[in-house]
């Protein structure tokens, strides 16, 4: 959406105090553990902008930690690329080319302007994974980022595990269940998930870059929407609005367990 779009769609423009108001009224606590998807343009014109919202969402949740998805799809192995696809003649140069997952440097993908400044921002960890890391900052950010594995992103050794131990919650900004990259992990826990062969860009501790073939699920958010849904009819969440965007509070540990069973459930239906 362009920014003229949002300043004629907003009635008045957005302070960081309006916004730390609205995250109160979400019934959120500056204890918090939380992870964040966010839709910059559906709350609105704010003061600042993305910065504005990071400063509000670190001075609430100062007691608390802040997790969000840095994930570099675009430094990844060229020869499954579909969105775009690029010509097979140009995959091995591609692959003798891709800069090795930098951390502190490789930006997200395709995930927003609030993603992108927080990862680099002060006092942030950020994950090991090349292609599927997260970033985090607050009590327990150094703990929840030092999980990785590269043989499957989104299981038992990922971040994702961290916030399920530990009661994270997630908070949806204007934003639906396709973007809840924590269900992911429903996806490792049926008998015969999809897999698929892909590169990976890595350093090694000597700085040393890497291209390291590995096996994961072929993961997919087909299915994301539908077990949000299906969730929302068996538990209770807090509604409300950051901005204009209407946004939720989910429980991590008991939306991943609904989407492992409601998983299982559809694979024992088309077996």
């Amino acid at each position: 959406m362009k920014e003229i779009d949002v300043i004629d769609q907003t009635p008045s423009p957005i302070s960081k105090n309006d916004l730390i108001h609205d995250l109160k009224a979400l019934g959120l606590s500056s204890k918090d553990n939380i992870i964040i998807h966010v839709s910059m343009s559906k709350i609105g014109w704010i003061i600042g902008g993305e910065v504005t919202l990071l400063q509000a969402l670190q001075s609430f949740f100062c007691e608390g930690t802040i997790v969000m998805v840095t994930q570099t799809g675009d430094l990844s192995d060229p020869r499954i690329w579909e969105n775009p696809p690029v010509p097979s003649s140009w995959t091995n140069t591609i692959i003798e080319e891709m800069p090795a997952y930098d951390k502190y440097v490789t930006p997200p993908n395709r995930l927003g302007r609030l993603p992108r400044l927080f990862y680099n921002a002060n006092d942030v960890y950020r994950s090991d994974h090349p292609m599927d890391s997260f970033a985090a900052w607050g009590k327990h950010a150094k703990e929840v980022t030092c999980y990785c594995d590269y043989h499957c992103a989104f299981g038992d050794k990922s971040p994702i595990q961290y916030m399920i131990d530990h009661d994270f919650k997630m908070l949806m900004i204007g934003t639906s269940y396709d973007t809840a990259t924590v269900l992911h992990y429903a996806e490792t826990k049926v008998k015969h998930p999809p897999r698929m062969k892909q590169l990976l860009f890595i350093k090694d501790e000597h700085g040393q870059r890497h291209v390291l073939e590995v096996e994961d699920i072929d993961y997919d958010t087909i299915y994301f929407n539908e077990i949000g849904q299906d969730y929302e009819k068996h538990h209770h969440i807090q509604k409300g609005f950051m901005g204009q965007a209407e946004s939720k509070v989910v429980d991590v540990k008991s939306l991943v367990h609904h989407g492992i069973t409601y998983l299982r459930n559809m694979e024992r239906q088309n077996a």
